[in-house]
């Protein structure tokens, strides 16, 4: 393995030497191709090689005689109109051991809300407020 190569992959970089573009540009057709397949809702977020080269995580290991190269690849879904699901905690009132009419309980969650669609067998949760508008 060459110095270049070596230091590119220390700094957490891809290296054109040891994943030739040709290489990774038809391994990302053929996985979109897979996709389309049979996750027809899914597609890459970043199609150009580019992104990889500079920004995608990837873990390299050795498997007999051959080096193995896992690249984390972004997928987005398609368009699907989603409902936003939002949470808000209130006390709920429980009864009380010693008959406190004070006492109550509140929900804990580590989310605001859930965006989701029926049709999707995906969801997403934030942790930010949104106000909603009437």
């Amino acid at each position: 393995m060459s110095i270049t190569m070596m230091t590119a992959m220390m700094n957490g970089k891809l290296s054109h030497f040891i994943l030739p573009n040709e290489q990774l540009e038809s391994s990302l057709h053929w996985f979109q191709r897979y996709l389309e397949d049979h996750h027809s809702n899914l597609y890459l977020s970043y199609p150009d090689v580019a992104y990889y080269y500079r920004h995608a995580k990837f873990h390299v290991y050795k498997q007999d005689k051959h080096l193995v190269i896992n690249v984390e690849v972004p997928l987005t879904i398609r368009e699907l109109l989603c409902d936003l699901q939002v949470h808000r905690v209130r006390p709920v009132p429980l009864s009380s051991p010693d008959g406190d009419p004070r006492h109550h309980t509140r929900l804990h969650l580590d989310f605001q809300a859930v965006i989701y669609n029926v049709d999707a067998a995906y969801y997403a949760v934030t942790c930010k407020t949104y106000r909603t508008t009437r």
